[in-house]
């Protein structure tokens, strides 16, 4: 066990990676509905390893290059989904949102910091705790550069290693608090205040227009269409659109295609096997009578 502890030792990116791929398949188990999910899991896991590694006197670590690298890769991953979504989140009631989030990262930052030194956690903790709590990966590099930079002293008997350390530690443990926490809160906090939070919801969408999620305004359904179809069927080959016209008062034949030439839809014009109609009518109309011209067909061209 001790050599394969340290072949992943002096193998590094086979331990990411296969920390990485662990943490998505274990990601995916979920409990009564309830799942870590892939970060979360990488967090466990990677402190499971760690841990490991450090009660059989082996120390896993990754240069600074690639600890830098993947956190910039991570980073414009963050950005590249959350921008689009901030902007337009200004629009309308987004500037409350704005403000939510605003005060809720001030009073997280404050309890941090206060916290910290009424309890006088190592250095380090508090920039962990800030990450993990808040879900916030930004602030994990932001308090390795303090740390590495000197912005951040280092007390006498610890070193820089020892603080980037604490911040990892005290970032996995808080990290599941605050990705599983939040959604007990959301969850029970409402009933500890009496609060029926399915009302609540269904009053917000009356407010706001939106009367049912499942009928939102969008919506596939057409009550009239325009569809083309080849003449195959034997009792409309040979008649005059007028002629179809009296059989199926509910058609409309818009166009007629007979091989490269569009002839309209005059009432006299005889339908010949193998042209392409362009039928138009309700949707129940055309869904009742299938089969009465010959088979549906793409034809864009029909249908211009």
């Amino acid at each position: 066990m001790h050599a394969f502890l340290v072949f992943l030792q002096q193998n590094p990116y086979i331990l990411l990676f296969a920390v990485v791929g662990l943490s998505v398949w274990v990601g995916r188990w979920t409990i009564q509905g309830y799942g870590l999910g892939p970060v979360a899991s990488a967090i466990t896991i990677g402190c499971a390893v760690a841990t490991w590694g450090a009660a059989n006197g082996v120390e896993f670590t990754l240069d600074t290059f690639t600890k830098s690298l993947f956190y910039y890769l991570f980073m414009y991953g963050v950005g590249l989904r959350v921008g689009p979504s901030f902007i337009n989140s200004l629009k309308g009631d987004g500037l409350k949102f704005v403000f939510l989030a605003t005060l809720s990262s001030l009073l997280g930052l404050g309890i941090v910091v206060l916290g910290a030194r009424w309890l006088v956690l190592p250095v380090g903790a508090a920039g962990g705790i800030l990450a993990g709590s808040q879900t916030m990966s930004a602030a994990i590099g932001s308090a390795e550069q303090a740390i590495t930079s000197g912005v951040v002293p280092i007390p006498p008997g610890s070193t820089a290693a020892d603080a980037t350390a604490m911040i990892a530690l005290s970032y996995g443990l808080t990290y599941i608090w605050g990705t599983v926490g939040i959604i007990l809160i959301c969850k029970y906090l409402p009933r500890w205040w009496r609060v029926d939070a399915r009302q609540a919801a269904q009053d917000y969408e009356r407010e706001h227009g939106v009367p049912n999620v499942d009928d939102a305004g969008l919506s596939g359904y057409r009550p009239f269409d325009l569809r083309a179809y080849r003449v195959v069927h034997p009792d409309t080959v040979g008649q005059s659109i007028a002629q179809f016209r009296a059989r199926f008062p509910q058609y409309q034949i818009e166009n007629v295609e007979r091989g490269k030439h569009l002839l309209g839809a005059d009432p006299a014009l005889v339908l010949q096997h193998g042209d392409v109609v362009a039928l138009g009518g309700s949707l129940v109309a055309l869904t009742d009578h299938m089969g009465s011209i010959g088979p549906e067909v793409p034809d864009a061209r029909a249908l211009n």
